[in-house]
């Protein structure tokens, strides 16, 4: 079989790309490449954002990475959006390196700052080195101190050295490794003081510091110094001294006294009273520090005993001791009982039964009567020598005992003993042929009928001090009245009526006085407070019934030890004293240093005299009729004064009808509390 051959159309082949570019000529090339180049740059354009870079201060170079085209167009950088890094360098500044990011906003702004490097300082002190330097209160080094690296800007600088002055300024480091230097000059911190003394060879300590003899000539650091002058056989000197930094100092020269002798003081019994140069100095055993090459008079007393004076003479730093025995004194006591077989004790030891005359040591005594049915009653009775005394004591039944069941005595939180007076009828005032009466002393007849509790001795300036211990009692001539049991003086009747008030409060019990216009009044009715005795109950429990013209009896002088009146003693402070009476004090005396009266109560005669509650009147009842339990006018310009003082020694004084009055205070007026019992 045969084949048959057709033929087919003719088609070139395609071109190959060799052949193409064979045929592109170079400047068609460059064409292309531009035109490319152009589309990327107007792509580019179209896309990026201007961004404005600042940097404080302006660096010396700067450049910025990143993205894959970076323009400048003047001041502003050409950026497309993304992440991109800032370096920049300038002398005296960390160098700069830092990210940022380009975000789609049309203008950007970014600014930056180069932190300054630190200074380099130096510091430096005179007159000394190895001065301590302070940086805002951080230790940095000493005295010669190199190159200190420091931040840039202000800082408190402080050098100290030992015994100069600190040094302090504000410094302002430049920075960015600029050199400074500081130079501190220290002044010094003492001053130079010349001290002498006389005698000479004294030793001289400073803040208890030994540090020369006199004549001496230290350096001592600015500031307050307690300067020490000490010699044996003398009194050593002490002063504050205040030491000016470069101010020198030549004191004046020290006299030295001669150091005090010191003198042991005892008797048997123990307890005497001592004065010295009529001084009271305290109670046995008791020792003394006297000036030296002079003699001196000291007393022993004591109650119940004979005085006894010696004469000592110390020497400079002698030490001696001085010891009496006191002899014993007596006297009589003449008890009248009531029923007459009753029984009597002295101090709780039997002596007898009835009425009996009683010979004592004139010491305080508890005389106790007592009978079966009756209830026993008891009395503190002091017996005073060559005077015979009258205790009359009457039993009661048990059943007007009932009666008595008050407390015979109660404590106050002040330390004052106050005493039961149970109630009663008497007559005050003094006939008018009576020598030395005055026109207020007309007779009254008084009704008391409610019992009272009264102090035993006035208050003294140990328990006024509780309440006002800035107060002061004062002094008469060299006799000091601020004794702390002396009676408290010098105050007036409103401060004695505000220390019943706040002695009140301290025991619990109401004020007796409320404050009217600015002055205390009496409540009413009268509570159980503490308060000043009314003038009746001042002289009801200071005499009772007695009919005696005086507290010691009917006549004038006083017997020795029956109180503390204007005597030989006083002579030096008052002008009218009783001739041959010596009672030992100059001006007041330690309350109950006399015999108490028949009630156990003291100092109702001589001492002080004594504030009472009453409003002063000529005649405090003018119809004479019979008063129950009186408290005086209802107001007036001055209060009552009851019983004679230390200043006293008159006839008109001494009668236990004497009335007096004041409104200010005096150095011989004190005063005595009282309450009612229930």
């Amino acid at each position: 079989m045969s084949q048959v051959i057709r033929p087919r159309p003719y088609s070139p082949p395609p071109p190959s790309a060799s052949s193409f570019f064979r045929r592109v000529t170079p400047p068609t090339l460059v064409l292309l490449v531009s035109l490319v180049a152009l589309s990327l740059l107007v792509t580019y354009v179209f896309t990026a954002r201007a961004v404005s870079i600042e940097i404080v201060p302006v660096p010396d170079a700067y450049a910025v990475s990143g993205g894959w085209l970076n323009l400048k167009l003047g001041e502003r950088h050409l950026l497309r959006p993304g992440q991109y890094t800032l370096r920049a360098e300038k002398a005296g500044y960390k160098p700069l390196s830092v990210q940022f990011d380009v975000d789609h906003s049309s203008n950007q702004s970014l600014a930056f700052e180069m932190a300054k490097l630190p200074g380099l300082v130096t510091f430096l002190s005179e007159p000394v080195s190895g001065a301590s330097v302070f940086v805002d209160g951080q230790l940095r080094g000493s005295t010669p101190l190199e190159a200190l690296e420091l931040a840039p800007g202000p800082h408190a600088v402080q050098v100290t050295a030992e015994r100069y002055q600190n040094w302090t300024a504000d410094l302002q480091v430049a920075g960015a490794l600029q050199r400074q230097q500081v130079d501190a000059v220290l002044l010094p911190a003492w001053a130079q003081v010349e001290i002498q003394s006389d005698p000479v060879a004294a030793e001289v300590r400073v803040d208890g510091e030994l540090l020369a003899n006199t004549p001496a000539s230290l350096e001592l650091l600015q500031g307050t110094h307690l300067l020490e002058i000490s010699k044996p056989g003398f009194k050593t000197v002490e002063q504050s001294l205040e030491v000016i930094a470069g101010q020198d100092l030549v004191l004046p020269p020290v006299k030295l006294e001669k150091s005090d002798g010191r003198v042991l003081l005892d008797s048997r019994p123990q307890g005497a009273n001592v004065t010295v140069g009529g001084i009271y100095r305290g109670q046995t055993p008791l020792r003394l520090a006297l000036p030296p090459e002079r003699s001196y008079e000291i007393q022993f007393s004591r109650a119940g005993y004979r005085k006894e004076v010696r004469n000592v003479a110390v020497r400079p730093g002698e030490g001696r001791s001085v010891s009496v025995t006191l002899e014993p004194e007596q006297g009589t006591i003449k008890v009248t009982v009531t029923p007459r077989d009753s029984r009597v004790l002295v101090n709780d030891r039997l002596v007898g039964t009835g009425t009996q005359a009683l010979v004592l040591p004139a010491v305080p005594h508890r005389v106790t009567v007592e009978r079966d049915g009756y209830a026993p009653v008891s009395r503190e009775i002091t017996p005073r020598p060559g005077f015979e005394q009258d205790l009359a004591i009457t039993l009661r039944t048990l059943e007007q005992a009932r009666y008595d069941r008050l407390a015979p005595s109660v404590q106050t939180s002040a330390g004052q003993t106050l005493k039961l007076v149970r109630p009663g009828s008497f007559r005050t005032g003094a006939s008018r042929r009576e020598p030395g009466r005055r026109a207020n002393e007309v007779i009254r007849q008084i009704k008391l009928t409610r019992p009272f509790y009264i102090s035993t001795t006035e208050v003294s300036n140990e328990q006024f001090r509780l309440f006002d211990r800035n107060h002061e009692s004062g002094i008469v001539g060299r006799a000091t009245l601020n004794l702390d049991k002396a009676p408290v003086v010098n105050i007036e009747w409103q401060e004695a009526a505000r220390y019943c008030n706040w002695l009140s409060r301290q025991d619990g019990l109401i004020p007796a006085y409320e404050e009217r216009d600015g002055q205390l009044v009496l409540k009413q009715p009268v509570g159980t407070g503490y308060r000043l005795p009314s003038e009746a109950e001042w002289v009801w429990a200071a005499r009772g019934g007695s009919s005696n013209k005086y507290p010691w009896g009917q006549t004038m002088p006083p017997p020795a030890e029956s109180g503390n009146f204007a005597d030989d003693s006083a002579r030096p402070v008052v002008a009218r004293v009783i001739a041959g009476l010596n009672d030992g004090h100059v001006a007041t005396a330690p309350v109950a240093s006399f015999a108490a009266n028949e009630r156990g109560l003291y100092d109702f005669a001589g001492n002080v005299a004594e504030w009472v509650h009453d409003y002063y009147a000529v005649n405090p009842s003018p119809g004479g009729a019979q008063e129950t339990d009186p408290f005086g006018p209802a107001d007036g310009d001055f209060n009552v004064v009851r019983g004679s003082s230390w200043k006293h020694s008159t006839i008109t004084e001494l009668r236990w009808s004497f009335r007096d009055y004041s409104a200010e205070p005096r150095n011989d007026v004190g005063f005595r509390i009282a309450r009612y019992a229930d």
